[in-house]
């Protein structure tokens, strides 16, 4: 398991960059990855499924509680992989 030596490198990252950061800051950084891979996979799941472009944006929408325009952002960058 690399976790713990990927938050050790991003801590030494935002040390250089912006002179620290505070435990909840990385918290937050590692909950919005762990959400881009969710929105990811769901994305894939449903293309994969056949469902449609439309009801998967919907569904990403509902599911993530994000905005319309968000979540066609999200399908653009997804949905063709």
């Amino acid at each position: 398991d690399d976790r713990y030596e990927e938050i050790i490198t991003e801590m030494l990252e935002v040390e250089k960059r912006e002179g620290g950061a505070t435990m909840c800051e990385l918290l937050d950084k590692y909950e919005e990855k762990g959400m881009e891979r969710g929105l990811r996979a769901l994305i894939h799941t449903c293309k994969e499924i056949g469902i449609s472009w439309n009801q998967t944006m919907e569904r990403v929408r509902k599911e993530f509680e994000i905005s319309e325009e968000c979540s066609r952002e999200k399908m653009q960058l997804y949905w063709g992989e």
